[in-house]
């Protein structure tokens, strides 16, 4: 099965972050949609309280930029009440070492799949665990919501992924090369091309089609299902998505195009 098959989008709904411990620090930070705004973890741990509002429906939840070390988890508690007297337990995900052996310390993601088992909570709590006492991590942005999937089995054609263009080095009339040391974005392009008219309608027209207007950010996992893929940490992108309008083909079925290329 190709790497892009099985591909969610995710535009996380607005959230506010009410409570933390004394071990938590910059609460609205955590749901800011930029990344290097960032919330910290403090004493060896602590947690952040979020409110969505009103029940919403979750089933992929992902814990973006941040700099734990191999062996550190989160833990994520949904509840229907603010001060979490009664919850439930969703899921817990351990930084492995590959991801944070191969990836600089702010640009680790953790990543929950709760396709096959969604929850439905207005209050959700991340902790942080198994760090040292005297250590502090951070985290860019809590994304949880209802991922969309194209329903039959798609061709994504023409995907392509990996880092953007390096800008051309700047030469002084002296000769000499001014080089601009610029994080690497990842980007990820995409070509979906077999979905029915329902989808492109619901979805791609009205829920994503006005967020390159918006600059909205959304959450693309390239290979959610992918629990023992090692490289599912590089499939992740956080970012505002490029579409093009989506055209009819045949067999009644449609395509569209996107790219996203992530915040960093």
């Amino acid at each position: 099965m190709p790497d892009s098959f099985n591909m969610t989008i995710m535009r996380p709904p607005p959230l506010t972050c009410y409570a933390g411990t004394d071990g938590a620090a910059g609460q609205p930070n955590l749901v800011s949609d930029q990344p290097g705004e960032r919330a910290v973890f403090t004493k060896g741990g602590g947690y952040f309280r979020v409110d969505a509002g009103r029940p919403i429906t979750v089933n992929q939840i992902a814990l973006l930029y941040t700099d734990l070390g191999p062996g550190e988890r989160i833990e994520l508690i949904g509840s229907t009440v603010s001060d979490f007297t009664t919850n439930e337990p969703v899921g817990s995900v351990v930084m492995t070492s590959d991801v944070a052996n191969n990836n600089d310390a702010g640009y680790r993601h953790l990543y929950l799949n709760m396709l096959n088992n969604p929850k439905q909570y207005r209050y959700w709590q991340v902790a942080a665990y198994g760090m040292n006492a005297g250590l502090s991590r951070s985290a860019g942005r809590l994304a949880l919501g209802q991922a969309l999937q194209v329903e039959y089995n798609p061709d994504y054609g023409a995907t392509s992924w990996g880092f953007d263009e390096a800008p051309e080095p700047d030469t002084l009339d002296s000769g000499v090369s001014i080089l601009d040391e610029l994080p690497a974005a990842p980007v990820f392009n995409f070509s979906i091309t077999w979905a029915t008219e329902a989808e492109m309608e619901l979805w791609w027209n009205r829920a994503f089609g006005a967020l390159q207007w918006q600059r909205r950010p959304v959450l693309i996992v390239r290979r959610p299902d992918a629990a023992d893929n090692p490289y599912r940490h590089s499939g992740i992108f956080w970012g505002v998505m490029r579409l093009q309008p989506f055209v009819a083909a045949q067999f009644d079925m449609h395509e569209v195009q996107g790219k996203v290329k992530s915040l960093v």
